[in-house]
C-alpha cells in the first residue's frame, strides 16, 4: 500500500515536472500577465494530451504566479480567470518554489475531494514563474486502493496529520466528520515525537486486537 501510494502520487508529478520543462509554459509568461492566445492554446493542447493519457488527473491548468487559471482543457473552460490564492496548492507550491502535494478539499470543477499536485514552473534564473497544476479525484485513489486490500485496512493522512483516505468508509463519512480515530491520534503523536514509522499493536472500539503499521513520506502518511 505504501509503495502504491507514493508511485501512483509521484508518476502524477512527474508528468507535471515533465510539462513545466516544456518551453511553450515559460513561453504564456514571457510577456508578464498578458500571455498571447496563441500561446495559452498550446498549453491547452498539451494539457488536454497529458489529461488523456494519463488517466490520474480530473482537471489540470497552467496557474499565474498570482494563482490566477490561465490555460486548461475544456473542461476548465468555466474557471479560466478565476482566482485560486486561497488554496493550499497555490501557497505551497508559490512559497516553496518547489512541487507540492496539497491538502484535501472539494474541487471547484467537479465537486468532489481531490488532493493536488503542483510544480512550478521557473525562468532561466530559477525564479517562479508560475505554476503547473493537476487534480486527483481522493474517491478514485481509494477505490485502488480497496482492490488491493486483501486484509485490514488503509489510511491517508495528508501534511498536517488529517485523514483524507480510510478504505473502511466513503469519502463523504470522513468529511463529515471531525472526529479522530484511536490509531491516527497514536500515528499523529509518534509523527510529533520524530517517529516517522513504524508499527504499534492497539485494541479496537470492536475489543479486537489490530496490528498497525504507519510510514510518513514528506507530504503525506500512509
Amino acid at each position: 500500500t505504501h509503495e502504491f501510494v507514493e508511485s501512483y502520487l509521484h508518476t502524477g508529478l512527474s508528468a507535471l515536472e515533465n510539462a513545466s520543462q516544456n518551453p511553450i509554459y515559460l513561453t504564456a509568461f514571457s510577456s508578464g500577465s498578458s500571455a498571447t492566445p496563441a500561446s495559452l492554446a498550446l498549453v491547452r493542447d498539451d494539457l488536454t494530451l497529458i489529461q488523456k493519457t494519463s488517466q490520474t488527473f480530473e482537471g489540470l491548468g497552467l496557474m499565474s504566479k498570482d494563482c490566477v487559471l490561465l490555460s486548461g482543457p475544456d473542461n476548465l473552460k468555466s474557471l479560466i480567470g478565476r482566482d485560486f490564492s486561497s488554496r493550499d496548492y497555490c501557497n505551497g507550491v508559490r512559497d516553496t518554489n518547489q512541487s507540492y502535494i496539497s491538502t484535501a478539499f472539494v474541487s471547484a470543477l467537479t465537486n468532489h475531494v481531490v488532493i493536488s499536485l503542483a510544480v512550478p514552473i521557473k525562468n532561466t534564473d530559477g525564479q517562479f514563474s508560475g505554476f503547473v497544476t493537476g487534480g486527483i479525484d481522493v474517491g478514485s485513489l481509494r477505490g485502488y486502493l480497496v482492490d488491493l486490500q486483501k486484509t485490514g485496512y488503509a489510511i491517508l493522512l495528508d501534511r498536517n496529520g488529517s485523514e483524507f483516505i480510510d478504505t473502511r468508509h466513503t469519502i463523504e463519512k470522513i468529511t463529515a466528520s471531525a472526529d479522530q480515530s484511536l490509531e491516527i491520534k497514536t500515528v499523529n503523536e509518534r509523527l510529533a515525537n520524530g517517529q516517522t514509522n513504524g508499527s504499534f499493536e492497539q485494541i479496537s472500539f470492536s475489543g479486537q486486537s489490530e496490528y498497525v503499521v504507519y510510514q510518513k513520506y514528506p507530504d503525506f502518511t500512509v
